[in-house]
């Protein structure tokens, strides 16, 4: 997660273009991370950003080499960043 760091500027501005979040730096700490996690996903600043770093390395990865991983496992591994909405 060091490369957050590197671009903070980079995820504000995805965060509020993507989520609408004004003020980022308001968030608690977890959120934030999740939401920061995620922005690669998204068609913004922080995909370009991943999508030139794989071309720089050679690691880019074709989505048919990808493996589906249910929620259950990953939160099995990491149950600090998975948060359930409560079911109405």
């Amino acid at each position: 997660m060091i490369w957050v760091l590197d671009h903070l500027e980079d995820i504000e501005s995805d965060l509020s273009v993507f989520h609408r979040i004004e003020d980022p730096w308001s968030m608690p700490g977890p959120k934030f991370f999740r939401f920061a996690l995620r922005l690669p996903a998204y068609a913004g600043v922080m995909a370009a950003r991943v999508a030139a770093e794989q071309d720089r390395s050679g690691t880019g990865q074709s989505t048919k080499d990808r493996k589906e991983v249910p929620l259950s496992q990953v939160e099995s591994v990491h149950p600090d960043i998975i948060e359930r909405s409560p079911r109405v």
